[in-house]
């Protein structure tokens, strides 16, 4: 999967690699965001993106079309997943364990 990319101010900026701690947060908002009043869902949204593009709420709210927010947070969490398992060696015995579940 390409790095995700949002466009602000005319200027596209890749997302920066995320260190651990935001890995955890993310997986925390996903676990609980079905439960968000429908007041809070696009801003929480918005959040997360924001902090993953190390970019303000605001600009993303002023830069994203509201079609466009779900997709990109799919792409952040996405890309967050896959990096998680990039490094992972694949051996014979990954492979039955996988094969198990």
């Amino acid at each position: 999967m390409d790095r995700p990319t949002i466009t602000i101010d005319g200027k596209t900026i890749d997302m920066p690699t995320p260190k651990a701690r935001f890995w955890r947060e993310i997986i925390k908002f996903e676990e609980g965001r079905k439960e968000l009043t429908v007041e809070k869902f696009c801003d929480e949204h918005v959040n997360i993106i924001a902090r993953a593009f190390g970019v303000t709420g605001e600009e993303v709210l002023d830069s994203l079309d509201v079609d466009e927010i779900l997709p990109t947070y799919m792409n952040v969490l996405m890309y967050i997943m896959q990096l998680l398992t990039a490094r992972l060696k694949v051996t014979k015995k990954n492979e039955d364990i996988e094969a198990q579940v």
